[in-house]
């Protein structure tokens, strides 16, 4: 995918590299379970992808590296950085999956169990404010992680940048991106875990080089993502409804 788009261009006039990567699988996605603010450790299929990553992004000169708080991107990004002594892990919460609330630990067929209205919210293209209930809303989750990608651009205004955080917040960045808005588009925008994609950002345009590249793992026989997506199960529960 190699794509440019001048729907959004650099903060700070600079000239920055980002490779916006997910952290490694986990129980979580092996289960089909919401981990958005559950600091849920990478399993051993999740350790296995870190290290064939790093492996694969060795001879990238990066300026800096960055991950959330949450142990599966930070365990990440420091497999990544054992290949790179001289670039310190900076940890930035605001790069922290949403916030499932209620929803956290369970399985994605409790949205259409135990939460009906909320899995047609999520299906409803119209409703413009979606909150997880204990947890975070769309909007409060798109506005933090935009702040931090802005505040990143700006720091790092002529520089090559690793974010290791998780699909929720890469899905955000691209949609910042590429001026999209539609929850279709947030969904279309689901990475693999541990892939990678490599986005230029300018003065005067945003190139897509790269998006999910897991050619790494498919290599390796380890390219796996066994979940339902929440849209899948939100449209699972529009069409139960629609039976009754």
């Amino acid at each position: 995918m190699d794509h440019e788009t001048d729907a959004f261009v650099h903060p700070a006039g600079g000239d920055t590299t980002l490779y916006l990567i997910r952290h490694g699988q986990t129980i979580a996605n092996s289960l089909s379970q919401y981990a958005g603010s559950w600091d849920v450790a990478l399993n051993d299929i999740g350790r296995r992808q870190a290290e064939v990553l790093a492996e694969c992004l060795r001879d990238v000169a990066f300026d800096a590296a960055i991950s959330s708080q949450l142990s599966r991107a930070k365990d990440t990004a420091e497999a990544i950085l054992r290949y790179h002594p001289g670039v310190s892990l900076e940890v930035d919460r605001d790069f922290a999956e949403w916030d499932f609330g209620d929803l956290e630990g369970k399985e994605f067929q409790s949205l259409v169990t135990e939460y009906p209205e909320l899995a047609r919210q999520l299906q409803n293209p119209k409703a413009e404010i979606v909150a997880w209930p204990g947890g975070e809303s769309n909007v409060d989750f798109k506005r933090r992680v935009d702040r931090g990608l802005d505040r990143l651009l700006s720091k790092y205004y002529h520089n090559r940048v690793a974010i290791v955080t998780h699909g929720g917040v890469i899905s955000t960045f691209m949609l910042h991106l590429t001026g999209k808005t539609s929850r279709e588009d947030f969904f279309r925008f689901s990475p693999s875990n541990c892939s990678i994609s490599e986005i230029h950002v300018t003065a005067s345009a945003t190139q897509i080089v790269r998006w999910n590249d897991v050619l790494h793992l498919e290599s390796e026989g380890i390219h796996e993502d066994p979940y339902l997506t929440t849209r899948e199960m939100a449209r699972k529960g529009a069409r139960q409804e629609g039976d009754e």
